[in-house]
């Protein structure tokens, strides 16, 4: 499913996960940071959304990616979207997730998420993004 929310300020996040509960409690809080959020469920479609939204001229600030999709493997939907030049953060609930992150060189975040670790990421990559 692509979806994405109209804009509400400069920053523009690709979230790529495909539990839609994790999906709507992401963006929910990037949206009250002030974000534009896309949303992707599977690494299929992430790089056509991330593609298009280049091409509109809105480069994103950061992609969420989960590591483990019904279609792929994270690391592997990386590998596309590292050629884009847009700052990855990995997300896993798996217990080799920070090693698999560290296996490609991103940051990592675990599932569930720390908060102020989150916020915190999101600052380092989006200055735009407001702590709500």
């Amino acid at each position: 499913m692509l979806t994405s929310v109209e804009p509400q300020g400069g920053c523009v996040v690709l979230l790529v996960d495909d539990d839609q509960e994790l999906l709507d409690v992401v963006a929910t809080l990037l949206e009250m940071g002030r974000c534009q959020v896309l949303r992707a469920t599977t690494g299929g479609e992430a790089l056509p959304l991330l593609l298009r939204t280049i091409n509109e001229g809105r480069r994103p600030c950061l992609v969420l990616l989960d590591l483990m999709l019904p279609d792929e493997r994270g690391e592997d939907v990386y590998a596309r979207l590292r050629t884009l030049a847009v700052p990855v953060v990995v997300m896993s609930a798996a217990a080799d997730g920070a090693l698999r992150a560290e296996r490609i060189g991103v940051p990592f975040l675990s599932k569930p998420f720390d908060i102020d670790q989150f916020f915190s990421t999101l600052q380092a990559h989006c200055p735009a993004f407001v702590t709500p």
